[in-house]
């Protein structure tokens, strides 16, 4: 009967997690259109909002995840952090990790609306170390625009080698999701960086590249818009200028971009700034200036009249017409100086929403707190902990005692019983039948406690779990695959989930300490245990060692409140070995 019971009881909890299946049927159908039809999925989300307040805890989640994800597809600005901030918390105990990820990626995609990057490039990292790659279900599509993301705001803060390598992930996960694309459009976006850093020759051989791929897969009109840059590094370099001209003939020719009129709208006229360094470049001073000109259209912006007057003054310059040079050079240097100051008013805005004193001050007089309660209950763990220890050597001590105690009585009692078996002997031959029972009893009486003493005396320990654990075959798996060779093949998603089972098995109590990890963490965690370096954990999960020591960093704060990388696994040692 209570068999039946809890049967009942679970088939009812499972009922009541599941929800109902006309809204589940729904939101799969939203999850379907956020990304190819966003508008639409945050019309029919909208429709439901009403009645979602009365669905189970875990469809309203997924309403208001699904409802973030099509706002930020459908380029809807973010103005607020909190419902995000549920979602993270919830997800974090109650979602897969891919359902952890998107909820930090959304978080941070609110942080950047806020304009607010730090917090946003911080809310990115967390997404990233949420998700298991290693997991056939891994969402590679929303992993990509996480380092996208993260990308352009490593671009906004100008640390170019971070955007570099965060495009280079964004740019692999996209092919992985077969989207080419975006996978070819976050290659170009690196030459971007490569050329701020001056780095001129690489940014031309992966435009090369770039445009190769774009023709390869089809994408002409891609592939022509990217030419430009190309141009761009051309024009400024005499040798190449032959080069030059071939690209602005292609692209004048085969590009859509040109209207009826064989013009370029409003927004792609720079290109015409290019066209007069080319003849600038060949001596042609009127072409050059009519191109410079033509580079003028209504309600363009600084960078567009910068160029102009730019391109005139050195027009004018060559030409040694003073009045013009005074009048470009004036011209020039104004839109500069306006240039100038736009990007530090956008600059000093950035700072404030980044670092707004108020705001962050709470947040520190807030941590400080936390810090303090922190501190207290370390205090108060650590006395335990004494106390702990000296219960158990006290016990120790005492359990050594009785069991010295016992191993007596348990030899007194056999000398005692060979003594009065001899006494009953003796009187079986006066035929004492009284005395013969007594004894007999007595008998009786020492075999027990000698069987009891017994049990106790030859009693085994058992074994070190460690031991078992580094035993175990899987365990042996990964230690024949921590070399580089490339004939080698690297775990699979089964062999990490087999690694964690075995772990959690012969290790509960360490695994109950670590439960709070996440997967890569807890994966990094297991590996530095069984001796295996950085380098070869980055090999094992097809990553770069900075990945790997990220999640150090972060095990190691979530673990044992340290802010490095180096004392993890020494902390990690203590753990098992006390």
């Amino acid at each position: 009967m209570h068999r039946v019971f809890v049967f009942l009881m679970s088939l009812l909890l499972l009922v009541a997690c599941s929800g109902d299946p006309q809204v589940t049927a729904l939101l799969d159908r939203v999850d379907s259109l956020t990304y190819e039809q966003p508008d639409s999925a945050l019309r029919l989300l909208q429709q439901h909002e009403a009645e979602a307040s009365a669905w189970p805890r875990s469809q309203q989640m997924r309403h208001a995840l699904l409802t973030a994800r099509a706002q930020n597809k459908a380029f809807v600005d973010f103005t607020t952090d909190s419902m995000l901030l549920e979602l993270t918390d919830y997800y974090d105990r109650h979602g897969t990790p891919n359902q952890q990820m998107e909820a930090h990626y959304l978080l941070g995609c609110v942080y950047r609306d806020l304009g607010e990057v730090p917090r946003a490039i911080e809310c990115f990292q967390d997404a990233v170390d949420r998700i298991d790659t290693t997991a056939t279900d891994c969402d590679y599509r929303t992993l990509g625009c996480v380092y996208s993301q993260m990308a352009d705001m490593y671009h906004q803060q100008l640390l170019l080698n971070f955007e570099i390598e965060a495009r280079q992930q964004a740019g692999h996960n996209a092919f992985a999701t077969g989207d080419t694309l975006n996978a070819i459009l976050e290659k170009k976006l690196s030459a971007s960086a490569y050329i701020l850093q001056n780095e001129k020759d690489t940014a031309e051989d992966i435009l090369q590249n770039v445009i190769e791929q774009y023709y390869r897969y089809n994408y002409v009109q891609e592939g022509l818009q990217a030419s430009l840059m190309l141009l761009y590094l051309y024009v400024n370099q005499p040798s190449r200028l032959n080069e030059a001209k071939h690209l602005m003939d292609k692209f004048e020719s085969e590009s859509s971009l040109f209207d009826e009129r064989h013009e370029l709208k409003s927004r792609k006229r720079q290109y015409y700034y290019y066209k007069g360094q080319y003849y600038e470049g060949i001596h042609q001073l009127d072409s050059a200036e009519f191109y410079y000109r033509k580079v003028a259209h209504s309600g363009m912006g600084i960078t567009s009249e910068s160029s102009i007057y730019k391109g005139l003054l050195s027009v004018y310059t060559k030409r040694h017409n003073a009045d013009s040079i005074a009048k470009y050079a004036r011209l020039y240097c104004a839109t500069n100086d306006s240039s100038i100051a736009i990007k530090d008013q956008e600059l000093t805005a950035r700072l404030a929403a980044s670092y707004n004193y108020s705001h962050y001050q709470k947040e520190a007089l807030d941590n400080a707190e936390k810090a303090h309660v922190a501190n207290i209950r370390f205090i108060v763990l650590a006395a335990l902990l004494v106390l702990l220890a000296a219960g158990a050597a006290y016990f120790v001590k005492r359990n050594r005692k009785r069991r010295e105690e016992q191993n007596a009585r348990y030899h007194v009692a056999i000398v005692e019983r060979n003594k009065l078996q001899k006494e009953v002997e003796s009187l079986n031959a006066k035929d004492y039948e009284s005395v013969i029972t007594q004894k007999e009893q007595e008998i009786a009486l020492l075999n027990q406690t000698i069987e009891r003493q017994s049990t106790i005396y030859h009693r085994v320990t058992v074994s070190d779990r460690l031991s078992d654990f580094e035993k175990s075959r899987i365990v042996q798996v990964f230690l024949g695959k921590r070399t580089y060779h490339k004939e080698l093949t690297v775990p699979t998603g089964n062999e990490w989930k087999a690694l964690v089972s075995q772990f959690r098995q012969d290790m509960p109590s360490a695994y109950a300490t670590m439960s709070s990890l996440s997967p890569l963490q807890l994966q990094v965690c297991v590996l530095l245990i069984l001796g295996f370096e950085e380098g070869e954990i980055a090999y094992l999960r097809q990553t770069k060692p900075q990945v790997i020591n990220t999640a150090k960093v972060r095990a190691n704060q979530k673990l044992f409140l340290s802010n490095d990388s180096a004392s993890l696994k020494d902390n990690l040692m203590g753990l098992i070995t006390s």
